[in-house]
């Protein structure tokens, strides 16, 4: 989908009016929908499938939960990074009058797609926004809604709204991403800088690039700078690498304290497994995301060291999305 949204980029940023400052500011920034896991590296979700970590190496749950939020961040940047690239420029038309700021219709010259954006003011620091697309030889009619949101500002970084980016609708374009499939939708709220920051991304039907197969996930995150966070996360995916067949369902809850240690309670159903067969798997992990503790119901001979090493997050807590 990346290159979709920088034509889009490409094909708004031309020649406009001046005096749009309000809404330029209305939209949300990158920086507030983003997913603070601490650590330096993430690694991909097979990480968890192709084997579990051994004591005292880099917590294998750890790095999904690491890989998960970059993942995360990575989608929601493209989208607002998008948004604000757009806005920065003067729009096309401004009527202050009606509050909206439209930039476009624009068509790039050799780009058989015709893009434009509104921005919409609500109320006082209240904001919606549309990216639209379609074929260039089409009518106004034919507009299709790729990207829509809802921003309420409460400061520099920091507000509160929802975006949608429907890849489905791209789809019908005449140039598009053809392995851009479902929708992403990003619910977010960080109303001041101490506040606790969450997050809720819930992806349907998009294309997982390793098997091919259509997957749904869903994401559930809260952090606060002073005592840590949580990241919850649904998906659907061939965990039982030996078979190879069905999806299986999986949850994941991931909690760490300020220091970056933190402990992972997963469970697992559904595809491969026998019917009404659940398994779970506990790991936790130091300062330095090494891991202390592992108890995994599948395999009790990958188990070891003491559930005393997850300090205060000593009680399982499974995630609360549906597995």
């Amino acid at each position: 989908m990346k290159n979709l949204l920088i034509a889009a980029v490409i094909a708004l940023t031309g020649c406009g009016l001046g005096g749009a400052d309000e809404y330029r500011n209305a939209v949300p920034k990158s920086d507030t929908v983003q997913m603070k896991v601490p650590g330096s590296t993430g690694q991909a979700l097979e990480t968890a499938s192709s084997g579990q970590a051994l004591e005292g190496d880099k917590a294998a749950f750890y790095q999904v939960t690491r890989g998960v939020s970059l993942f995360v961040n990575g989608a929601g940047y493209q989208v607002l990074t998008l948004v604000k690239t757009i806005t920065e420029y003067p729009p096309t038309t401004l009527d202050e009058e009606k509050g909206v700021a439209v930039w476009g219709p624009y068509t790039e010259a050799l780009s058989p797609n015709t893009w434009r954006m509104t921005v919409t003011k609500k109320a006082d620091k209240d904001f919606t926004y549309v990216l639209e697309a379609k074929a260039k030889t089409a009518g106004d009619d034919a507009f299709l809604t790729i990207l829509s949101g809802e921003h309420v500002s409460t400061g520099k970084v920091t507000g509160h709204g929802n975006f949608t980016l429907d890849m489905d609708k791209a789809q019908q374009l005449p140039e598009h991403d053809a392995d851009a499939f479902g929708k992403a939708e990003y619910v977010y709220t960080h109303d001041a800088l101490d506040d606790t920051a969450e997050v809720e991304a819930t992806f349907t039907q998009v294309k997982d690039h390793d098997s091919g197969r259509f997957v749904n996930a869903t994401y559930k995150y809260a952090s606060n700078e002073q005592t840590g966070g949580k990241l919850e996360f649904q998906f659907q995916g061939d965990i039982d690498a030996a078979k190879n067949t069905a999806l299986e369902n999986m949850t994941l809850n991931s909690r760490w304290d300020r220091s970056g240690a933190g402990r992972s309670d997963v469970k697992v159903a559904g595809g491969d497994l026998a019917s009404g067969q659940t398994a779970t798997a506990t790991e936790c992990w130091d300062s330095s995301f090494a891991s202390r503790y592992l108890n995994a119901s599948f395999d009790p001979s990958l188990n070891y060291g003491s559930e005393s090493a997850c300090g205060n997050l000593s009680t399982a807590e499974y995630s609360t999305l549906r597995l």
